[in-house]
């Protein structure tokens, strides 16, 4: 599986962004297939519309694990567990602590371009103003650092 491909992935998103079958599990089913087969980060794209869910009442809690556990089919990759930890985070209303958000934060930097990774794992954080801008601070640099790398 590619790590990323810019140009499919901002055409693929553009296909349910704010737009995501939450009901319709066949077409949440073949959104997660297709991702696979665009890139790493199409995968996390799907994972961030589970689990950030754009309007409040759009899905219930329990539909967003449900789905959860239909993208977790098939995907072998070593950001799965600590992805999915904030996923539950998110979906649970449970920020996880901002050490352990930014922990996840500095091991989605160590895989190119993963931007929908680094956005689940900021967006899991919570609790002190002083640890939401350490962990803003740590997306800037990690994002600058792509860049630098031309992902």
């Amino acid at each position: 599986m590619l790590e990323h491909d810019g140009v499919a992935e901002k055409a693929f998103l553009a296909e349910f962004d704010f737009n995501f079958p939450y009901a319709d599990t066949v077409a949440a089913k073949r959104l997660v297939e297709r991702a696979q087969g665009i890139s790493l980060n199409a995968v996390f794209c799907v994972l961030n519309e589970i689990c950030r869910a754009p309007y409040p009442g759009v899905v219930t809690r329990e539909r967003q694990r449900e789905l959860l556990e239909l993208w977790r089919m098939g995907l072998d990759h070593p950001l799965k567990q600590s992805l999915e930890r904030c996923a539950i985070a998110l979906i649970d209303d449970a920020p996880l602590p901002w050490e352990e958000s930014m922990e996840i934060m500095r091991l989605v930097g160590t895989y190119p371009a993963q931007r929908a990774a680094l956005g689940i794992a900021y967006c899991s954080g919570g609790g002190e103003v002083d640890g939401d801008a350490q962990a803003h601070k740590l997306d800037g640099e990690i994002r600058r650092m792509w860049e630098t790398q031309g992902v």
